[in-house]
Order: C-alpha cells, then structure tokens, then sequence
C-alpha cells in the first residue's frame, strides 16, 4: 500500500529499471468514441514504461478469440523497435 500516486510511481519505476533491459517509452491512445475526454481514463498514465520482463495487465477486452480480455496477465517477452528510434 502506498499513500500517494507519486508513491506508487516511483517504485513502479524503480522496479523496471531493476530488470536492467533497455525501457521502451510508449504513449498511449484512446480507441473509445468521440466522446471521450483528457481524463476519462480514471488516472491511467499517458506514457507507458515498459521493458522485457516488466508484467503486465489488460485494462480492456482487446481480443477475446485468443484470450486477450480484461484483467489478463502477461509478462513483456519482446519488443519491435520503430528502425528510427531505439529504447532509453
């Protein structure tokens, strides 16, 4: 349990700089409708952190044929870089 956001944060932070692999920065987008405002994600961070080994958990049904549904559990295997750009 931690008190603040800020809190939960820094150590989510901490955590994945500790699997010592290359970070992947990713910022996310929304697929609702039309409708949808900055903040109606109920505080999900814009700006996604993740590396090889992070886990990781869907917030939504994205494929359900193949089990990609809300509240599954996954662990990051591999990431495709854009040939441009590269991790931090």
């Amino acid at each position: 349990m931690f008190a603040t956001n800020d809190d939960v944060n820094c150590h989510n932070k901490r955590l994945i700089r500790g699997l010592n692999y290359p970070i992947a920065t990713s910022i996310a987008t929304s697929v609702r409708s039309n409708y949808w405002t900055e903040g109606d994600e109920e505080g999900l961070e814009l700006e996604l952190l993740i590396a090889i080994g992070a886990r990781v958990m869907l917030t939504s049904k994205l494929w359900i044929d193949v089990g990609l549904v809300n509240g599954g559990l996954g662990v990051i295997q591999q990431i495709v870089y854009n040939p441009e750009s590269s991790p931090l």
